[in-house]
């Protein structure tokens, strides 16, 4: 869950900068989130209970917090609230 908020504060920063700017943070994003998958392939992978439970978790605790953050950016954004 912390590496969806670090993904939804860099975006929230480049919201109103040019396009350049932000698919560099795109990339960006992309980038912790492998970091964030790798890390768990290689910290389970050596555990006894299998490395399906703790992937799927990750994946989650990326996937359902940037759903959420950018459900709550876009509704901000569609009103005009620049905090």
């Amino acid at each position: 869950m912390l590496v969806a908020v670090i993904n939804a504060k860099l975006s929230s920063r480049k919201a109103d900068e040019n396009t350049g700017s932000l698919l560099a943070v795109a990339f960006l994003r992309q980038l912790l989130n492998i970091a964030y998958l790798t890390a768990v392939f290689f910290v389970f992978r050596n555990v006894e209970s299998g490395l399906l439970l703790p992937l799927i978790g990750a994946a989650l605790g990326l996937t359902i917090p940037s759903i959420v953050i950018t459900a709550k950016f876009i509704n901000r954004a569609s009103k005009g609230d620049d905090k």
